[in-house]
């Protein structure tokens, strides 16, 4: 239960930052529009920002360290996905109905195997 509280204020934490919540939107967005199986390039979803790279990277583990994404590294590109685990834990925790077509979609794109690794 206390390793939960923990990971929650981490999450809040994590959202109170007006770019990871953008970033974070913005992921949900692409996801929405173009599937989880290519993921998010970081690089480019932040191209027009008027932040350094090692400001956007710090902003990423920050969100990664929350669970609210999951990242991988491809070559010298940072790809995202929203953390599904975490997105379904706070939509029960609003009670939010995953009813919007975004939220069906993502729910049903998750991998059939749930078989954790970490």
């Amino acid at each position: 239960m206390e390793q939960d509280l923990k990971l929650l204020v981490r999450q809040f934490k994590a959202l109170s930052n007006e770019h990871r919540l953008k970033l974070l939107l913005q992921i949900v967005a692409h996801e929405h529009a173009h599937g989880r199986e290519q993921g998010c390039l970081i690089n480019e979803m932040v191209a027009d920002w008027r932040i350094c790279a090692a400001t956007i990277s710090h902003h990423i583990r920050i969100m990664e360290s929350a669970r609210l994404i999951d990242v991988e590294k491809v070559g010298k590109f940072i790809v995202a996905r929203v953390n599904l685990d975490t997105y379904e834990m706070r939509m029960r925790m609003f009670h939010v109905r995953p009813e919007a077509a975004h939220m069906q979609a993502l729910l049903r794109s998750r991998p059939t195997d749930t078989t954790k690794t970490n």
